[in-house]
């Protein structure tokens, strides 16, 4: 992985990873964000459910907020979901997301692995949440 966040993405993977953004949350109500820290001391999912809340994305109406975070010097990475959309989704999907990352990652082609991401989660909310 890179060395920091702040060299996790060059312009065009930022510019990939907004888009994917903007598109996933066109077909839904809900919010998706990526989140990138340098280290994470704690387990990832805990962290990410800390950033979460500290974001005030579990302030959406239905509850169906997504974050997808990444603590890239330390190779940590979760993907947490607000009530709303976790107990539709379940665990298995939440981990398909992490594993689509570790896949591109493992490659260097972070844009892609964190915008693949980001696709599903839009379908998946697309599909069960208005």
């Amino acid at each position: 992985m890179k060395e920091s966040a702040r060299q996790f993405l060059d312009e065009a993977g930022q510019d990939r990873v907004v888009k994917s953004i903007q598109l996933a949350e066109q077909g839904c109500t809900a919010e998706i964000r990526v989140h990138l820290e340098n280290e994470c001391t704690s387990d990832a999912l805990k962290r990410a459910s800390e950033v979460f809340v500290r974001l005030g994305m579990h302030k959406t109406a239905a509850r169906n907020g997504v974050l997808i975070y990444v603590a890239v010097k330390s190779h940590k990475m979760a993907v947490f979901a607000d009530e709303g959309i976790h107990k539709i989704a379940g665990e298995l999907f939440w981990q398909q997301e992490v594993d689509i990352m570790k896949r591109h990652f493992a490659k260097g082609d972070y844009a892609a692995g964190l915008s693949l991401a980001v696709e599903e989660a839009g379908k998946l909310l697309a599909r069960q949440v208005s």
